[in-house]
């Protein structure tokens, strides 16, 4: 099996407003074995201005597959703690997924909401998000 060790730079976006990722802490670890790519890491917001909507986390190493015969089976899991919100995440925990064909991590909420886009306006200066998870490639 193909097996590759290194780290990548992420940026963010929002739906509205802006959601600048601080410079010094923007890089996450990936360790790649065959088609499976394992990612961890810290990322934290330096700026914010009036975020609000959906938001991801771009610039994963590698694209998600699209094989699989459902939606289920195309998307990764991620586990995304986010520290150092505006207020309150309520109800819901939150959670990334790997769409089929992205490179990036769109932010949900489990729980009550359950599929529920996570708002960008729990984001403020200063907020981050600890992420570790997994996810298919066809590389």
């Amino acid at each position: 099996d193909d097996y590759e060790e290194g780290v990548f730079t992420v940026t963010s976006d929002v739906a509205s407003g802006t959601l600048t990722v601080n410079t010094g802490v923007d890089t996450l670890k990936y360790t790649k074995i065959g088609q499976e790519v394992f990612i961890h890491g810290m990322v934290e917001f330096s700026a914010a201005s009036t975020p609000s909507g959906a938001w991801h986390i771009n610039g994963l190493p590698f694209t998600n597959t699209n094989t699989g015969s459902s939606g289920g089976e195309k998307r990764s899991w991620q586990l995304a703690t986010v520290l150092n919100t505006s207020s309150d995440v309520d109800p819901g925990s939150p959670l990334g997924w790997v769409e089929a064909n992205e490179t990036r991590i769109s932010m949900y909420l489990s729980g009550i909401n359950a599929g529920a886009t996570m708002n960008a306006n729990y984001l403020d200066t200063g907020s981050m998000v600890m992420i570790s998870g997994n996810y298919i490639t066809e590389s």
